[in-house]
């Protein structure tokens, strides 16, 4: 049987695994019916690698059909093309103007969003107010670097919609933000806690189920905590920037943080150093969910705590 002897439910299956650039340039022009079914793709994945890929005509010709937006490489790339994106991952920093392009207008239909390069501005502080207040009203997972506090001239309303959230950092007074905006909110990986003087105050969230945590300092793991009592699953990391400095975690206190502030906690993930250990065995008594907890001695001679089966991936 030849290819295209094929019935168009499996042509369209085939098409699914191939970029549009190789579709159309292996497959346009051969006879009326393929040219047909390739003018009529639709959830198409596109990838930009290059400046070159975002001056080729195929951009225009399908951005219309294009659902799926992967961008290596952002110099000269116009959003406004792509109204019909569903998911968007940019792994490039954006002028300004670009970034004032990712709006509701011009994403309409926007499911998934991964900016990990955004540098502060004014515009940055505009961009996140547009996020954490519902500009976006199907968006439900998000992954940035650092996220901006809002500031005097932005403010930050309701986003019922996220409902997973990954940051490289953000500080405890922007945690409170995100549990207001964030009300739905079940899976929060916070890779680093920044400090800073704003004034903070515990906030409760009840949905958030998930928390990924990059520290091991007590006082902030309690204040953390204390806003999240519907706790299911916990991973606490050490900031390996610190190396041989990195301060032990208590298991003894962290156990009673654990009993005092979010008492449904049933899953603990860990992956921290320190120099004078505890009996892997007593720290397995304090808390239930300890009992996953394993040791090994590294080559410097500390003693690594860890569990085999580290929090699953964000939904």
């Amino acid at each position: 049987m030849y290819f295209e002897q094929l019935p168009n439910e499996l042509i369209y299956e085939i098409f699914n695994y191939l970029d549009i650039f190789s579709l159309y340039r292996i497959f346009s022009h051969l006879n009326i019916r393929l040219n047909t079914i390739l003018n009529h793709l639709t959830n198409i994945s596109f990838q930009i690698n290059s400046s070159e890929d975002t001056n080729d005509p195929l951009i225009h010709r399908f951005a219309q059909q294009i659902i799926s937006l992967h961008i290596f490489h952002s110099n000269c790339i116009d959003f406004i093309l792509f109204s019909h994106i569903r998911s968007l991952n940019i792994r490039d920093y954006l002028s300004e103007r670009q970034l004032t392009q990712i709006r509701y207008e011009n994403f309409p239909k926007l499911v998934y969003l991964n900016m990990p390069f955004i540098n502060e501005s004014d515009e940055s502080y505009k961009f996140f107010q547009r996020i954490f207040s519902n500009e976006f009203p199907h968006l439900n997972k998000c992954i940035f670097g650092d996220i901006s506090s809002p500031n005097s001239k932005s403010s930050w309303s309701i986003s019922p919609s996220i409902r997973s959230l990954i940051s490289t950092g953000f500080c405890l007074s922007t945690y409170i933000h995100i549990l207001h905006s964030c009300p739905n909110l079940t899976y929060l990986h916070w890779s680093i806690v920044r400090y800073s003087d704003d004034e903070h105050f515990p906030r409760k969230h009840f949905h958030l189920q998930h928390l990924y945590l990059r520290t091991i300092n007590l006082e902030t793991i309690r204040f953390v905590l204390d806003c999240v009592p519907n706790l299911k699953r916990l991973f606490l990391v050490s900031d390996w920037s610190r190396g041989n400095n990195c301060s032990s975690l208590n298991f003894e206190k962290l156990a009673e943080i654990f009993e005092q502030y979010v008492p449904n906690l049933c899953h603990f993930d860990c992956n921290t150093m320190e120099r004078n250990p505890m009996e892997t065995k007593m720290i397995r008594n304090f808390h239930r969910s300890f009992q996953r907890i394993q040791s090994e001695v590294i080559l410097d001679g500390r003693t690594r705590f860890f569990t085999f089966c580290p929090m699953r991936n964000s939904p």
